[in-house]
């Protein structure tokens, strides 16, 4: 599981399920798929939020995401995918 959140930027209602991307070397890769996630105020700032993410990593889901999409999602060994 991946943990990321900061301030001003995040997850919103609805992206559940949705990708956590890096890039390398000027190639994007997937890490991980969000699993839930929750915004939390700032008490100085009335506007602010900082959200919280939790995501699945998908490394150990390579196999059967290749299977499920007929070899159209392939995971390549990488620094992202350890």
């Amino acid at each position: 599981m991946l943990c990321i959140g900061g301030a001003a930027n995040g997850v919103a209602h609805g992206d559940s399920g949705g990708p956590i991307m890096a890039i390398r070397n000027s190639k994007w890769y997937a890490l991980g798929e969000l699993y839930a996630g929750f915004f939390e105020s700032i008490p100085s700032d009335d506007l602010a939020q900082i959200t919280h993410a939790w995501y699945t990593k998908i490394k150990p889901y390579c196999d059967w995401l290749a299977e499920v999409t007929h070899g159209e999602v392939v995971c390549e060994k990488n620094d992202c995918n350890k």
